[in-house]
């Protein structure tokens, strides 16, 4: 029984597909098995994880339709057996001493630590650039922390954690909602503590075909999430309030995505009137002011204007960059 189990989610991703599978079986850590859901691909990808075959520690389960993320998810821990749960995607890969590095704190670590956490690299795949994304960097009972940080965009690498399987017995992914990513550490943080390790651990590619570019259904997704964390038994009362301010912060991104990425005007007034309902500070935001001005104009005169933004903008580049 290995001591940690990969579960890789695989769909139509063939281009990466190879160099997410070798990640893994490169590590330094070598007590693990890997587990690959092919969520029903039609490119080249089920020809790639053929020549796995006859691998004992690698198990490939293959699906004809496309499903829910969460699903495949839920579906790929249920046959793991490792003590120790790590997610992989197949556009993304580990680096050699991921595995090493968080199951050697685990091993320091009480049991009430349920994740070992760390930075994540971005690859651009389009320009080879390569930086440090932001992340969190709290420890101990982090629920508050999710919350309160959430504004600053400094969010859990959805791939970097190893996670302790009672984490997922007892929080297992919303399989009504298609994508959940790192959302799912809301929950855990609930119940379990967190430890964090400075070094990054993983990478993640950006490229034109991820799915974090869906910034409407995103948003939409993020907030039907948030009504069904608020409903956990788990959930603990003395968040209320930094939980109220946490979901008009999202309503006040969702306005302003709607504006600057979305040109939608009236799903951004939407959500402009969302963030002042749950938190009346908002209105005081200079986002929101600003975006009640520019939520008046039409679709196309607000795609003009992002376009002419875009033209006189100059790049801002990234902060950390990382050698590559």
């Amino acid at each position: 029984m290995p001591r940690v189990s990969i579960c890789l989610l695989s769909y139509n991703q063939a281009e990466f597909l190879r160099d997410s599978i070798e990640s893994v079986v490169a590590q330094t850590f070598t007590d693990w098995e890997l587990i690959v859901v092919d969520n029903g691909s039609t490119d080249e990808s089920e020809e790639i994880l053929n020549s796995y075959e006859g691998r004992p520690e690698i198990r490939v389960i293959l699906h004809e339709k496309n499903d829910a993320p969460t699903k495949r998810l839920n579906e790929a821990i249920a046959v793991s057996s490792g003590e120790f749960i790590s997610v992989l995607y197949s556009d993304d890969f580990y680096l050699p001493d991921k595995l090493r590095l968080q199951v050697e704190a685990f091993d320091k670590l009480p049991s009430d630590y349920g994740v070992v956490y760390s930075p994540g690299e971005r690859l651009d795949v389009d320009t080879g650039e390569r930086w440090i994304d932001a992340t969190l960097t709290a420890e101990g009972p982090i629920f508050d922390n999710l919350l309160t940080e959430f504004s600053a965009r400094r969010p859990i690498n959805p791939i970097s954690p190893l996670i302790r399987r009672e984490c997922f017995e007892r929080h297992p992914f919303y399989e009504d909602i298609f994508v959940e990513g790192e959302l799912i550490f809301f929950r855990i943080a609930m119940t379990h503590q967190f430890h964090f390790i400075p070094q990054p651990t993983v990478v993640m590619r950006d490229h034109p075909h991820n799915r974090g570019r869906a910034v409407k259904r995103n948003v939409e997704t993020l907030l039907i999430f948030l009504g069904k964390l608020e409903s956990e038994h788990d959930f603990p009362e003395s968040s209320r309030e930094s939980f109220r301010i946490m979901r008009g912060d999202v309503y006040r991104f969702g306005m302003w995505w709607g504006i600057r990425t979305v040109n939608d005007p009236a799903w951004a007034r939407e959500m402009l009137i969302k963030a002042v309902k749950f938190d009346r500070r908002q209105a005081l935001h200079p986002k929101i002011i600003l975006g009640l001005g520019l939520s008046m104009l039409s679709a196309s005169q607000l795609r003009r204007l992002n376009q002419l933004a875009a033209m006189i903008r100059p790049s801002r580049g990234h902060s950390n960059h990382v050698e590559h």
